[in-house]
């Protein structure tokens, strides 16, 4: 699986002590595990290094039809990190430094501005 800093984190929506916010890597032969920052002191908005992460790597379309994210990828959450997975294709992506629940906050976050633009 290729992984790029998410352009929100170059972008340098969200201030941090470490490039992209990337504490540190480890990688395994069938996986890929970042350690994020989230101890992030200064915010720009309301943006988290959660939201920065799930607007960059959650596939989704904009108001232009293009895609954006890691296509075809599934996410899921555990006590301490978050799993993704593309549908049929080897390795996975385990991050770490992010709480499940500020990933499920920020996941939900677009679904709600959708909703009230409905």
């Amino acid at each position: 699986m290729r992984v790029q800093a998410p352009r929100a984190a170059r972008a340098r929506d969200v201030d941090t002590r470490h490039s992209s916010g990337i504490r540190s890597t480890d990688g395994n032969t069938d996986s890929l595990v970042p350690t994020f920052e989230n101890d992030v002191i200064q915010h720009v908005g309301c943006e988290t290094m959660a939201s920065a992460l799930v607007r960059a790597l959650v596939p989704r379309f904009d108001e232009h039809s293009e895609v954006h994210g890691i296509p075809s990828a599934r996410f899921t959450t555990d006590d301490d990190r978050i799993h993704a997975q593309r549908i049929g294709l080897p390795g996975s992506l385990r991050i770490l430094g992010i709480a499940p629940e500020y990933w499920n906050s920020a996941l939900d976050r677009p679904r709600r501005e959708d909703e009230g633009d409905g």
